[in-house]
C-alpha cells in the first residue's frame, strides 16, 4: 500500500480470513506505521479460529511526502535543432531525507532529465531541469515521473508539453551605397609680350 503525502490518514484496505469450521477472530495491526515519517513499515494481520489456531499476513506500507510542481511543464514553440529547459521543483514534505531518481517514458525521446539519484533532505525542496529538444515539426507529450530509488513506486509526476518549429531566420541586413561623381575643370591663358630696348 503506498501512502503519497506523509501526515495524511492511513486508508487500510483491511485483509479477509476465512476458516471452514467456524468462525475467524481477525485484528489488524499498523500501531507501526508513522504517517509524519518517510519510510517503509509493515501492518500485521492476525487471524484466530475458535480453536485458537493462529495465523498471520503482512502488508507492506510506503510512507512518501513528496510532490512535483508544477504539474505541467509547457515548453511552448521551440526551434528544431534546438533544446529547451525549465526547471522541476521536487518537494520532501515528510521528516526524513528521501532518495529519489526521475524518468520520461521510453516513447518520449524528445524529453529528458537528469539520471542521477536525486537527494531531497526532510521538509525541503530539490529543482532538477526538465529538456525539450524537438526532432520534428510537431506538437508532443509526456509525462515525467518520479521514483523512490532502488523501486518502481512512482510518488510524484509532471505532464509535459512543447512544439517543435522552424528554426528563426537570423537576422539578415543588406546595404548598398553607390556614389558617383564627376568634375570637370577648364582653364586657359594668353599672355603676350613685347620689349625693344637700344
Amino acid at each position: 500500500l503506498f501512502i503519497p503525502v506523509a501526515g495524511t490518514a492511513l486508508n487500510d484496505p483491511g485483509a479477509v480470513a476465512e476458516d471452514n469450521c467456524g468462525e475467524v477472530d481477525l485484528v489488524p495491526d499498523c500501531t507501526a506505521v508513522d504517517l509524519n515519517m518517510n519510510g517503509n513499515y509493515t501492518c500485521i494481520y492476525t487471524a484466530t479460529d475458535e480453536a485458537g489456531n493462529e495465523s498471520t499476513a503482512m502488508r507492506n506500507i510506503v510512507v512518501v511526502g513528496l510532490t512535483a510542481t508544477p504539474d505541467e511543464l509547457n515548453f511552448d514553440l521551440v526551434g528544431l535543432g534546438s533544446t529547451a529547459s525549465l526547471p522541476l521543483t521536487i518537494t520532501n514534505t515528510g521528516d526524513a531525507s528521501l532518495l529519489v531518481v526521475a524518468r520520461v517514458g521510453a516513447n518520449d525521446p524528445e524529453f529528458s532529465v537528469p539520471t542521477d539519484t536525486i537527494e531531497v533532505p526532510a521538509n525541503s525542496s530539490t529543482e532538477i531541469d526538465v529538456s525539450f529538444s524537438p526532432p520534428s515539426i510537431n506538437v508532443f507529450t509526456g509525462v515525467v515521473e518520479i521514483l523512490l530509488n532502488g523501486t518502481d513506486t512512482v510518488v510524484a509526476s509532471s505532464r509535459l508539453v512543447g512544439s517543435g518549429t522552424q528554426p528563426q531566420n537570423e537576422g539578415e541586413g543588406e546595404g548598398e551605397c553607390e556614389g558617383e561623381g564627376e568634375g570637370e575643370g577648364e582653364g586657359e591663358g594668353e599672355g603676350e609680350g613685347e620689349g625693344e630696348g637700344e
